[in-house]
């Protein structure tokens, strides 16, 4: 980061920017700020993928651990409060009551399409994803399923933690017969901002 500062600066002072009001410390603060937001934007989207991940094998406790304490969990219609309700959550719901996957069995969450916003103090962020999932076990049982995730998150002692989690389901059901709308009538998730 300081070398990327250091050549910034050194760009500027070299095309002479003269266009600008700011100072050079005022020019060097606002890219370094800029790049800090930029690593923030990647940290939680490597979170979230994270997450995706260590359900892809079935490792929930180390899911819960990706929230804070005191995390709040909404999963459709299902309400989880504090890190240790949300392990048990993922134990049961996802796991059936076992960690990891079961033989031959397969609970792939694909997060894609992130839209993140950090906070203009850099403490806090908010994101929006499309989760696709493909869940079951070889000879039992296959699932589709698809919903938005409109999640917020916290830099919690220097690392970014999921804070909130709300996934709303859209469309799910069985491989043989097909997915549907989960609803009646497909609801519209608002985004976590205004275009405002």
């Amino acid at each position: 980061v300081a070398l990327i500062v250091a050549l910034s600066v050194l760009y500027v002072v070299a095309a002479g920017d003269t266009g600008s009001d700011l100072s050079a410390a005022a020019r060097v603060q606002r890219l370094a700020q800029n790049v800090e937001r930029a690593e923030s934007v990647r940290a939680v989207k490597r979170l979230q993928e994270t997450y995706a991940q260590y359900s892809q094998f079935g490792l929930w406790t180390d899911m819960a651990t990706l929230f804070t304490d005191n995390a709040q969990l909404s999963y459709g219609k299902d309400n989880q409060h504090g890190r240790q309700a949300i392990q048990q959550y993922f134990l049961i719901t996802f796991g059936e009551g076992m960690h990891g996957l079961k033989p031959r069995a397969l609970h792939t969450q694909i997060v894609l399409r992130p839209l993140i916003n950090v906070s203009a103090d850099g403490q806090s962020a908010k994101g929006r994803w499309w989760e696709f999932s493909m869940t079951g076990q070889y000879g039992v049982k296959a699932e589709w399923a698809a919903g938005i995730f409109e999640n917020e998150y916290v830099r919690e002692r220097g690392v970014w933690k999921i804070s909130r989690m709300r996934y709303n389901p859209m469309f799910a059901g069985p491989y043989a017969t097909g997915w549907r709308n989960v609803d009646a009538d497909q609801k519209i998730v608002p985004y976590h901002f205004t275009p405002d």
